[in-house]
């Protein structure tokens, strides 16, 4: 392979996973928001939140999540076939395994365990 089409795929592939690493910040945030807005709800009760608006902000809250559930496989996924590429051409810039960490742990098991979270979050709010 030519050395300018390695080293755009390297550069590709090192833009892509910035950009995944902010994604998981921004999503990270608005989680945090969520969730402090929760709390603030269920601190105040005695202000009488419709039901209704509880259901709504839990609905919204598991939405946000479920794209970024989305979002993050596919860019996981993405990021791993641009590795692969990457590896395959043999690109020794630097080594791939401590240059490009994929965080499995930040990008694919907290959206879960959030999602987890909001749906329990709801059954609480429906059961109760």
């Amino acid at each position: 392979m030519d050395l300018d089409f390695n080293d755009h795929n390297f550069k590709l592939l090192l833009h892509t996973e910035k950009i995944y690493n902010t994604r998981i910040n921004y999503f990270v945030v608005f989680q945090s928001i969520f969730f402090a807005s929760y709390f603030n709800m269920v601190k105040h009760e005695q202000l009488n939140y419709p039901m209704s608006q509880k259901y709504i902000f839990l609905s919204i809250a598991i939405l946000l999540t479920i794209i970024w559930i989305i979002i993050d496989c596919r860019t996981y996924r993405i990021i791993g076939m641009m590795k692969k590429r990457c590896e395959e051409n043999h690109i020794k810039f630097v080594s791939l395994n401590n240059c490009v960490p994929i965080n499995f742990f930040t990008g694919i098991i907290i959206p879960f365990v959030l999602f987890l979270m909001w749906v329990v979050f709801l059954i609480i709010e429906i059961v109760l």
